[in-house]
């Protein structure tokens, strides 16, 4: 459970059957109440993904995808994927005993760096070590352990989930595109975050507006500003996507988009 319109992992809480029913509860009293009483606050509730992928030698770390996706029309939909991605783990082993360890269940990476088990990436040549890896190292890594096959059906799956997200939300951009006089010049740039079960499925978390782009270590740098530009450091990560990406929309069958699986 999470504030909507919320970032850095601010007031989010894991509840277990117990808490959401007594939560249940506390909502249809304070409902009862008078309109100058206690109000309640929009909440967003989500099914915990609780058989996630796990990676580590020995103890055994989650971890989440951030992608970066790039709309540049609406009317009609086009949709790109910039390649390259990044996997941010967890600081502490999971386990399902502990639901309050933050550092084991949430993977933001601004509540995980103060944790004492956060190592930096200090190398920018070594993309699989420490608490954020480059999505293709990520790759390699599942391959080297043969938990994945051909990547390309992973990343299949996650091409479609980022496009039925977008055509979900697709009546809503609509209208606001509409706003602006001339439309081919808007863009908008979104950060998918995505979880992998057991069963390598993508399932969604949440769509982040206006990403952060800011790459303090050598491996964001690397990642974000490989295409220099002379402009600011987000100048210069925006031209990196649209150098770095592949249209996915409409380029992407119809056939493929249906029979993926979908993943909340």
């Amino acid at each position: 459970m999470k504030p909507p319109a919320s970032a850095c992992g601010r007031g989010i809480r894991i509840l277990t059957h117990r808490d959401a029913w007594r939560m249940c509860e506390d909502a249809r009293k304070l409902s009862k109440k008078s309109k100058t009483g206690k109000q309640l606050k929009a909440r967003i509730v989500q099914k915990y993904v609780a058989e996630p992928l796990l990676l580590g030698d020995g103890a055994r770390y989650k971890f989440d995808l951030r992608l970066y996706v790039v709309v540049t029309s609406v009317d009609p939909l086009r949709i790109y994927l910039f390649q390259e991605g990044i996997a941010r783990f967890c600081t502490a082993p999971y386990s399902l005993k502990d639901p309050q360890n933050r550092f084991a269940h949430l993977t933001n990476y601004a509540i995980n760096k103060s944790s004492d088990g956060f190592v930096e990436n200090a190398d920018a040549q070594r993309a699989d070590a420490g608490s954020k890896w480059s999505l293709s190292a990520l790759i390699r890594t599942l391959q080297s352990q043969q938990l994945l096959g051909d990547p390309e059906t992973l990343m299949r799956d996650i091409r479609a989930v980022i496009c039925k997200t977008v055509i979900a939300a697709e009546a809503h951009l609509t209208p606001l595109l509409h706003q602006f006089a001339d439309q081919s010049s808007c863009f908008e740039l979104f950060g998918f975050d995505m979880m992998l079960d057991a069963k390598l499925r993508p399932w969604l978390i949440e769509v982040n507006v206006s990403p952060s782009l800011m790459g303090g270590s050598p491996l964001d740098r690397r990642r974000l500003y490989a295409h220099r530009t002379p402009h600011c450091p987000f100048c210069a990560a925006v031209f990196n996507c649209f150098v770095n990406i592949e249209c996915i929309y409409p380029f992407i069958s119809f056939v493929d988009v249906v029979i993926a699986p979908i993943s909340p």
